[in-house]
């Protein structure tokens, strides 16, 4: 769950309901986004992009304004996004792969998990901290994983 407040007059609030399949244990996940204009709150089903593709539905999505009356979102499955204010969707791209313990690439796909953003005051870059790693970054099997600081400029 996330909020990010844009002025007095428009903030946005991000999450996810979990619900089991009802074909087996696994457990599904739908995002959603709900604006505030000021003087209330209203669903926005265009301001994710829920099929996947940029965004796949998840609890955690850090946010932050973009410096321009839009936002930035992480994610913890390395699917960042950015919403101008006119509405566009852009997918960010991942950091540059990094080396691993011995400094050397590997060859298996690195992902990006972001825990944190922050919009620099005065500017359109955000920072985001979070780690690039091999497998599953929080578990046990991870081949590696490295602390990052990335920043995005929005504009």
């Amino acid at each position: 769950m996330e909020i990010v407040a844009l002025s007095p007059r428009q903030a946005w609030a991000f999450g996810s309901h979990s619900y089991a399949s009802e074909s087996g244990p696994e457990v599904r996940l739908t995002a959603f986004a709900l604006r505030w204009d000021g003087s209330r709150r209203r669903k926005a089903p265009k301001a994710l992009d829920t099929s996947g593709k940029k965004m796949p539905p998840q609890s955690a999505m850090p946010g932050a304004g973009d410096g321009a009356d839009g936002f930035v979102l992480g994610s913890v499955f390395g699917s960042e996004q950015h919403r101008t204010a006119d509405g566009g969707l852009h997918v960010i791209k991942d950091p540059e792969p990094v080396a691993g313990r011995f400094g050397e690439s590997t060859e298996e796909p690195q992902h990006f998990e972001v825990y944190d953003l922050q919009l620099v005051p005065g500017t359109r870059e955000v920072w985001a901290v979070g780690a690039v790693g091999t497998g599953r970054i929080h578990g046990d099997d991870a081949a590696f994983s490295r602390g990052v600081v990335a920043s995005y400029r929005t504009g």
